[in-house]
């Protein structure tokens, strides 16, 4: 069957803006055609005579993902560690992240006991030089599948950025992609690598966070070609909590489920999906570590999202939103330089007093009901929940706490 194309005539755009207008009962004005972000402080009109071309869109060239798991490290608890790894990649996990909280060296025997590292990907996020040559050894003396040294000042041609408390701390995407832009350029002064480790949150905003895992990959790419550099990029997306809630906890699922998605649809390389209790005074540990992983496999399993390479690319919606936020990411990151840096007291109050704006915008949208959140601040949970927020073990960053949104109301 040969399709007539010819049928289907081009409808001019002020053709299709007056029915649109039509539709809503609103005046056909440029107000009625314009997307505006509040929390992120973009707009872009979705009508425009040229829609922007994004020509390094990607670099990665699968859409599918390794289900990642985090375990932390302390001086004590490594066989405890070891078991609590041989379960998570029974429910799925195929990459194991552990986080040294620890300043001393562990048994990496001990720790990797009966763990098959010859078909999982290994991450070691580590505190110093000394823990990260003891894994240097261990690469040279086992067989392995891939082992990174997640640090950021930096080892063996190989270095760690992450912006994930930008994220905590309620910041938006402009500025998480502004802080890696300004460490990443303090670096490359600073250290010779061949390969980059990004680390990001994920936001609930599926379009934006989308939006924002391909501009991150454009922005970085960008300021390597300045440099004639092009080492690998690699990019980690962590899910946060500023959107999560203990009086409803179940509906943390559906958040997390869609901010995956998002992830996938921004052609991340690993997704570690936290336990939503983690931050919870009570917690159910092996339910919630289980959920976690099964929104990947179900993605991949049942949706087969995995098998569909890169399907917003050329999306025009999407391509606007990339630009916008690119440009506002890149100056933002250009007025941070121009006062000396994030490391300089000057460079970094650009970036926090930015963040304190963007974190009064999204508690005043929360709390006027611009942004609803189910089970928090609309549908609310009516039975009572015995638990808490843990506030011990809620980290702070540029002398800003954790944002969670569901203590601005208590």
């Amino acid at each position: 069957m040969k399709f007539q194309l010819e049928r289907f005539p081009e409808i001019p755009t002020e053709q299709w803006k007056e029915q649109i207008a039509k539709e809503l009962k609103k005046a056909n004005s440029p107000e009625s055609f314009e997307f505006v972000d509040k929390v992120e402080n973009l707009s872009f009109s979705i009508t425009p005579e040229n829609y922007p071309t994004i020509l390094i869109e990607n670099d990665k060239k699968t859409s599918d993902w390794e289900v990642g798991y985090e375990i932390t490290i302390s001086d004590t608890n490594v066989k405890e560690a070891n078991k609590e790894a041989l379960q998570v990649l029974n429910f799925g996990a195929n990459a194991i992240t552990f986080l040294f909280e620890t300043e001393k060296t562990v048994d990496l025997i001990l720790l990797l006991e009966e763990i098959g590292i010859e078909y999982i990907d290994l991450h070691f996020n580590i505190k110093n030089e000394t823990q990260g040559n003891q894994i240097l050894t261990f690469k040279e003396d086992h067989k392995h599948k891939r082992i990174f040294i997640n640090w950021e000042k930096g080892l063996a041609e190989s270095l760690f950025i992450s912006s994930y408390d930008i994220h905590n701390i309620g910041g938006n995407a402009t500025e998480e992609l502004a802080y890696l832009l300004t460490k990443i350029n303090q670096k490359i002064t600073e250290f010779d690598f061949k390969s980059i480790h990004i680390e990001m949150g994920i936001g609930n905003n599926l379009l934006l966070e989308i939006s924002k895992f391909k501009a991150a990959r454009i922005l970085i790419n960008q300021l390597f070609k300045s440099y004639n550099l092009k080492p690998e990029v690699y990019i980690t997306a962590k899910t946060g909590f500023v959107n999560k809630s203990y009086k409803d906890p179940h509906t943390n699922l559906l958040r997390q489920t869609m901010e995956v998605l998002s992830a996938v649809l921004g052609n991340v390389d690993q997704i570690i999906v936290l336990p939503y209790d983690k931050m919870f005074v009570k917690q159910e540990n092996t339910f919630t570590a289980r959920m976690a992983l099964n929104i990947s496999n179900l993605l991949k399993e049942e949706g087969k999202i995995h098998l569909s390479y890169n399907p917003f690319s050329g999306a025009k919606y999407i391509n606007q939103y990339i630009h916008v936020l690119s440009d506002a990411a890149w100056n933002l990151f250009n007025e941070i330089e121009k006062n000396e840096g994030i490391d300089n007291d000057n460079g970094k109050k650009i970036l926090k007093d930015s963040i304190l704006k963007t974190r009064d915008n999204r508690i005043t949208q929360f709390k006027s009901k611009a942004q609803l959140l189910v089970g928090i601040n609309a549908f609310l949970n009516t039975k009572e929940i015995e638990n808490a927020w843990n506030t011990k073990v809620l980290n702070s960053f540029l002398e800003l706490p954790s944002l969670i949104l569901e203590q601005e109301i208590a």
